[in-house]
């Protein structure tokens, strides 16, 4: 980057050659589209941070999710995700 400031402070990450904000790629935009379209019962990831790698991205991921009536299941963390309490966890 230089000595050239960036027009935006979104946060980047690098993928296929090229720099894109965390929240464009493309695996996680698609997943989000095919939630609201299916609408399926459990949506199941291996950690959170496949969802989401700030907490503003993961809680309008799981927002979205929610919406669609679809409750998610994390493999590798014990979090309960459709309490309250798991909820807050999360963060």
């Amino acid at each position: 980057m230089g000595g050239r400031a960036r027009a935006e402070n979104r946060p980047r990450v690098r993928g296929r050659g090229h720099i894109r904000t965390k929240e464009d790629r493309p695996g996680f935009q698609l997943i989000l589209s095919e939630v609201a379209k299916i609408r399926p019962n459990t949506l199941i990831a291996w950690k959170t941070d496949r969802l989401g790698r700030d907490k503003y991205v993961l809680a309008m991921a799981k927002k979205t999710i929610r919406d669609a009536g679809c409750e998610i299941h994390l493999l590798a963390e014990n979090i309960p995700t459709d309490t309250a309490e798991g909820i807050l966890i999360e963060g």
